[in-house]
C-alpha cells in the first residue's frame, strides 16, 4: 500500500486513472479465476473491465506560490490540506489552467511541493533575514472564495502579532492580515516583496467564542520560511533569498505577487 500510494505521486492523472482501470482488471481476473472460469476466456474481457463511473470533480480550492523552476518544470508550494486525498490537482496562472502532480508532501509541517509548466511564471524569493520580526507588516496573497469572491488576486495586510501560534508552536507565526477559505497555501510576503511564511489557517472563532465569551479578531496563522526552506532543501528544490531593504509600495507589492501567486484546485 505505501508503495503504490509513494508511486501514485509521480503519477499525472491519466497515468493514474489507467493504472486504477489495470488494477480493477487484474482483481476480476483473479475472482474469475478462483470461480473457476476457464483462464482461455481472459483474452477477450477488456469490454468487460469496470470503468471508473464518473471524473473526478472539483471539491476544494486553495492558493500556492512559483518557488523555483528546473528546466521546464515549474515548483509550487501549497498546504498539504489543500492537496490531501485529490485524485487530481490543477492550478490556474494568469487565468490559464495548468495540470500539476504532488512531488512531495509532508502532513506535520502541512506542505505540499507541486510540479507543473508554467512558463510565464517569475518564482518568488524567501527574504535573506532568518525570521520575521514581531510588528512587522506583512501581504497575504491568495485565491479565497472562489466563485463568491472575485476571480483576480486578491492581497490583504496585517501584522505579525506572535512569534508563535497556538500553544507556543513554534513552526508557525501569527498575523493579523485577514483569511478566508481558499488562502490556504498563499504566500505571506513582507513589504520587499519577499515570502516570510505559508499562509496556514486561521483561528475558529465560533470555538474560540464558545471558550472565552468574546469572538476573535484576525487571529491567523503561517507557517514560518524557514520550514518551508527546510523541506525545499530536503527535496532538492533551488529558490533564491533576497534582501528586504526596497520597501514597495501597495500597488507594486501587489503587482509582484500577481507573478508567481496562483490559484489550486483539487479533484475528487
Amino acid at each position: 500500500k505505501e508503495a503504490r500510494d509513494d508511486t501514485g505521486q509521480h503519477m499525472n492523472f491519466s497515468q493514474y486513472t489507467e493504472a486504477r482501470e489495470l488494477s480493477r482488471e487484474i482483481a476480476a481476473r483473479i475472482e474469475r479465476n478462483q470461480s473457476g472460469v476457464d483462464s482461455s476466456s481472459f483474452a477477450d474481457t477488456s469490454d468487460s473491465v469496470l470503468k471508473p463511473s464518473m471524473e473526478p470533480e472539483l471539491e476544494g480550492n486553495g492558493s500556492g506560490f512559483v518557488i523555483g523552476r528546473d528546466g521546464e518544470t515549474t515548483f509550487i508550494v501549497t498546504n498539504h490540506h489543500v492537496v490531501e486525498d485529490c485524485a487530481k490537482v490543477t492550478v490556474v496562472y494568469a487565468g490559464k489552467l495548468y495540470e500539476a502532480s504532488v512531488r512531495a508532501k509532508d502532513a506535520n509541517s502541512d506542505l505540499a511541493l507541486l510540479e507543473t509548466n508554467i512558463p510565464s511564471a517569475r518564482p518568488a524569493s524567501f527574504s535573506s533575514l532568518s525570521r520575521a520580526r514581531l510588528g512587522e507588516a506583512v501581504t497575504a496573497a491568495g485565491y479565497p472564495l472562489q466563485g463568491l469572491l472575485s476571480k483576480s488576486l486578491n492581497v490583504t495586510g496585517g501584522n505579525v502579532s506572535a512569534l508563535a501560534g497556538l500553544g507556543d508552536d513554534v513552526k508557525h507565526l501569527q498575523i493579523s492580515a485577514p483569511l478566508q477559505p481558499g488562502n490556504s497555501g498563499g504566500p505571506l510576503l513582507d513589504s520587499s516583496g519577499n515570502v516570510v511564511g505559508v499562509v496556514a489557517s486561521k483561528l475558529n472563532a465560533i470555538a474560540a467564542a464558545e471558550l472565552t465569551g468574546d469572538l476573535p479578531q484576525n487571529v491567523n496563522f503561517a507557517i514560518k520560511a524557514a520550514l518551508v526552506r527546510s523541506f525545499l532543501d530536503i527535496h532538492g528544490v533551488d529558490y533564491q533569498r533576497l534582501p528586504s531593504e526596497t520597501k514597495l509600495d501597495p500597488e507594486k507589492l501587489a503587482e509582484r505577487a500577481r507573478q508567481f501567486t496562483v490559484a489550486v484546485h483539487c479533484w475528487k
